[in-house]
């Protein structure tokens, strides 16, 4: 959005130049009408073009880290801590999250209870993946999944909520 707004005076100074050219050309040659005419037509067809592009939802790939935050503010405590690798569900869910890679932190809250992952993660062979998978190994399968398989393009970063069991928050 301050990128619109920032850009208002250029792109106002733009059409004003465009309508200044197009008057001055009215007094002009056929073939400098029609230049102006249409440099100010591939200008606007360009702007048409990208217009949808522009209005695409932003981070539509992240629906699922989305519709879990706002399942954890639904049906976890307030008091409840999150860990998510990315941090996303933070923004939806109210709740005090942590970011995975601080670890030194959130092994240290009492309240952490649930960790959110997208379930890529775990299939990479990295010491990253190896140690998620030893986290959630005692909570079992995921207690929620999003976006469901019913409305998840082909693409879509699917993303699973574990309740976490971390009886001494050490890990091995």
């Amino acid at each position: 959005m301050p990128l619109v707004v920032v850009s208002l005076g250029s792109v106002g100074l733009g059409l004003l130049w465009i309508a200044r050219q197009i008057g001055h050309a009215i007094g002009r040659t056929q073939q400098t009408r029609l230049r102006v005419i249409g440099t100010a037509a591939a200008v606007m067809l360009i702007a048409a073009l990208s217009l949808p592009w522009t209005l695409a939802p932003l981070h539509a790939s992240r629906l699922g880290h989305r519709q879990a935050g706002e399942w954890l503010a639904a049906k976890v405590p307030k008091d409840a801590a999150v860990v998510d690798t990315f941090g996303w569900t933070g923004l939806y869910s109210k709740r005090a999250t942590h970011i995975y890679r601080d670890a030194d932190r959130w092994l240290a809250d009492p309240h952490v209870a649930y960790l959110i992952v997208e379930e890529k993660e775990m299939r990479h062979d990295s010491p990253r993946a190896e140690t998620l998978r030893q986290l959630i190994a005692p909570a079992g399968p995921p207690v929620a999944r999003f976006p469901s398989k019913e409305i998840a393009r082909p693409n879509e970063r699917i993303v699973s909520v574990y309740r976490l069991r971390l009886q001494d928050k050490t890990l091995q």
